[in-house]
């Protein structure tokens, strides 16, 4: 019977212990959700988990002893580089990175590697690192950066044709090698077509493809078909059998599809409001790129995105069309009403006189009535045709150096001589002339204190104030009558905007006259303001700015 020292039992179960903590050591290296590599100084493969074939498709053996930076992306390469580098100086220090890695069926997987620096360990002696599969994370984010971009894109602009070929050029390479978006016409006509292809050279037998098949409505796949059915398409794989059924159907179309080398196919129709307005189609010509029914959902909300866009800009271009023959329908009723309105008040006046030189006084105030409600019409006339004018940019302006103080004066003469209720005192004065269209302030100021009259109506005073800053000059006209209630002031100046009080009563007038009145001190290069309250009264300003470094010499 043999007899052991403690010793050598102790020796013993030391070795047996140092070898089933390596055995399970290595049992939780390859069961490890990561991958894990050693790295020489020099970068050469010492040491491969049996999980990086899960990650890359190699088996460890088929890496071992290779130099690992051949198998990084191009585009990657040089930060690795310079990360190992800085890695390799650093005894004990760690750094994380996410890189691309091919593949062994040539594809590109998104890797995030965190690599340890134990060069200086006697037991290890080597590069660390550890590394897991984010390829699908990556996608998800790229997609949101695209669909992101798409969507300001799309809002950034109301140009239809621009907009779908800078979403081509975003479609391509991210999600496709070659796309095409069709967009159908009121008649449901193809009425453009935006195409790209990650191959400039390619381009030309994107545009023929497109041509083959754009008129035959029996094509089994494509654009044609999309905008007929309105139904999603998915071929995963364009394998030789689909090949030959299309080289039966259309050899022309079979000869360009087999030099674009297409590999795998999606298409989505554009639909909005129920109507399909077009369709796009995603290509793919590489080897590792097929498309699958989570690529389809993608493309699907893409799709969403790009026909609600392209709807809003057909909206968009319908209201447009319907302001332009508006306000040339109103340009033209305009100045073919002036005519007849002009006959009439001449008419009217021969026979004011001819009545007043018989003594007919009764006669004579009917018609001073009448041609009363000829002036209203024909200042109506005129403002109709001054909004026609702004809105075309023809407004007319004659501008020079004028007194504004004058100008305050005689409007309010003027107004004060049609209103024998209010009294209308004018406060300050400016010691300088001012540069603008005299005719067009005056017109401004009489909108002003008409307006301040009418919604005066149980007041007896409007103040009419004039000052000057270092700005330029400023009016204002403040009555003390019904005021303005807080939730029209920020429109009060929009065209063809009208106050209804709470019970619904609408104010007199077609809302223009304060438009047109803020479109002129707008060209002036001034600013107009409303400050009112309900029952309180109402304050309008409107600056005009100094351009007294323009003045001539003789303006002092």
């Amino acid at each position: 019977m043999a007899v052991y020292s403690k010793k050598t039992r102790t020796t013993t179960d030391h070795q047996k212990a140092l070898k089933q903590n390596e055995e399970r050591f290595r049992a939780l290296i390859q069961h490890s959700a990561d991958a894990i590599q050693l790295l020489s100084a020099e970068g050469i493969v010492l040491y491969s988990s049996d999980s990086v074939e899960r990650v890359l498709g190699y088996k460890p053996e088929e890496i071992q002893g290779v130099e690992a930076a051949p198998y990084l992306h191009p585009g990657d390469l040089p930060l690795f580089l310079e990360r190992f580098t800085s890695l390799l100086q650093t005894p004990g220090g760690q750094v994380t990175l996410e890189y691309r890695v091919k593949h062994k069926n040539g594809s590109w997987v998104w890797i995030e590697a965190t690599g340890s620096n134990y060069l200086h360990d006697p037991h290890i002696q080597a590069i660390v690192g550890n590394f897991r599969d984010i390829t699908q994370r990556k996608q998800m984010e790229e997609r949101q950066r695209l669909l992101n971009k798409a969507s300001e894109k799309l809002s950034s602009s109301l140009d239809q044709q621009i907009t779908l070929h800078e979403i081509a050029q975003m479609i391509v390479p991210s999600l496709a090698d070659y796309c095409r978006i069709a967009v159908l016409d009121e008649r449901q006509q193809i009425k453009e077509i935006a195409v790209h292809h990650i191959d400039p050279e390619q381009l030309t037998l994107v545009q023929v493809l497109y041509e083959q098949y754009k008129d035959n409505l029996n094509s089994p796949q494509g654009l044609q078909k999309l905008l007929e059915t309105g139904q999603a398409e998915l071929i995963s794989d364009v394998s030789e059998v689909v090949l030959q059924r299309t080289m039966q159907e259309n050899p022309g179309m079979f000869a360009i599809i087999r030099a674009l080398g297409l590999k795998s196919y999606m298409g989505m129709p554009l639909i909005a409001r129920d109507r399909v307005i077009g369709a796009v189609t995603f290509s793919s010509s590489e080897p590792q790129r097929y498309y699958t029914l989570d690529d389809l959902a993608f493309a699907q909300e893409l799709a969403h995105r790009i026909a609600l866009s392209l709807d809003n800009a057909r909206l968009y271009s319908a209201a447009q069309k319907a302001i332009t023959l508006r306000d040339d329908f109103i340009s033209i009723a305009s100045h073919e009403l002036r005519t007849p309105v002009t006959s009439l008040k001449l008419y009217i006046q021969v026979l004011q006189k001819q009545l007043a030189s018989r003594g007919e006084e009764s006669l004579v105030r009917s018609f001073s009535k009448m041609d009363a409600q000829v002036n209203k019409l024909a200042h109506l006339i005129q403002d109709l045709l001054n909004v026609s004018k702004i809105e075309l940019g023809k407004l007319d302006f004659q501008e020079n150096w004028f007194d504004l103080n004058e100008v305050v004066k005689e409007t309010v003469e003027q107004i004060q001589s049609t209103s024998g209720k209010h009294r209308i005192l004018i406060k300050g004065k400016i010691n300088r002339t001012v540069w603008g269209d005299v005719d067009r302030i005056g017109q401004v100021l009489t909108n002003l204190l008409t307006n301040a009259v009418k919604y005066s109506p149980q007041a007896d005073t409007i103040i009419v104030r004039v000052t000057a800053s270092q700005d330029g000059a400023e009016v204002s006209v403040q009555d003390f009558g019904i005021g303005i209630e807080n939730e029209h002031l920020a429109h009060i100046f929009d065209r063809f905007y009208r106050v209804s009080d709470p019970e619904e009563k609408t104010y007199p007038g077609l809302g223009i006259g304060l438009y047109i009145a803020y479109e002129i001190i707008k060209v002036h290069g001034g600013n107009m303001t409303v400050e009112s309250e309900k029952g309180q009264g109402s304050l309008f300003t409107f600056t005009l700015p100094d351009k007294s470094s323009s003045r001539s010499p003789r303006d002092t």
